[in-house]
């Protein structure tokens, strides 16, 4: 971020969740969440899903991070099933390749 580098833990969700995400497949009552913010070292926040995101992701995750982190500034970005296909066409990629590869395996 502004040219500098964060220690980062990243959440990916994908396809077996066929569905927005919510707290309930993030683990038992949203164990993963919590795993995610008690890395205490970590100041960027990273959740990843193929579809929408429920805004009660955000809100669990920013509640955890703030009951665990000593730093001053951490940093949370949620990517969706958007923010992933854009990627992944500015990777030269699409949902779809990936699908049939998948499938070809």
């Amino acid at each position: 971020i502004n040219g500098k580098r964060f220690n980062t833990v990243v959440m990916l969700k994908g396809r077996s969740i066929p569905r927005p995400l919510r707290i309930k497949d993030c683990g038992s009552q949203g164990n993963q969440l919590l795993k995610l913010a008690k890395n205490t070292t970590a100041q960027l926040f990273i959740v990843q899903h193929v579809n929408k995101i429920d805004p009660e992701i955000e809100e669990s995750l920013r509640d955890h991070i703030l009951s665990h982190t000593h730093l001053q500034k951490v940093y949370m970005c949620f990517i969706n099933g958007v923010d992933t296909a854009r990627l992944l066409k500015g990777m030269g990629r699409n949902l779809e390749e990936l699908k049939d590869k998948k499938a070809k395996h």
